[in-house]
């Protein structure tokens, strides 16, 4: 499975504003931080504050800051805020297959996406943080 690249920046900026847990960081800054263009920065951003990730505030003293602890988030959250919930992207997908390989198949990509989202699920911003620095 792949991921967007929507998903990684959304990882990298949330990273960064793990750093600033209890602070507001401005936009210009979180670019700067993480080396994503202000709009792509924006994009995503507006994303993860619909999803209820991150507080969004306006206005000269305006930016982000993380509505939860990063021990809190975890990397499924992230993804599924950017890209939609994992297994929708099975439902999606049309086979044009006999239907017992169809359903094999479908049965067999359900079972990734599940493992994924476990996985997904078991690491959380702080984890990622932790291994940065060690």
């Amino acid at each position: 499975m792949g991921f967007s690249k929507y998903s990684l920046s959304a990882i990298v900026a949330l990273l960064a504003l793990a750093e600033d847990y209890e602070r507001r960081v401005p936009a210009r800054v979180l670019s700067e931080r993480t080396k994503l263009s202000s709009r792509s920065l924006l994009e995503v951003m507006h994303i993860l504050c619909v999803a209820n990730v991150v507080y969004c505030f306006r206005g000269v003293k305006g930016g982000f800051q993380l509505k939860k602890a990063a021990a809190d988030i975890t990397l499924l959250e992230i993804v599924e805020a950017i890209e939609g919930p994992i297994e929708r992207h099975v439902d999606s997908m049309q086979f044009n297959l006999p239907s017992a390989s169809r359903r094999s198949l479908t049965n067999a990509l359900y079972n990734v996406a599940h493992d994924t989202t476990k996985r997904l699920a078991s690491v959380t911003l702080s984890s990622l943080r932790a291994a940065k620095v060690a």
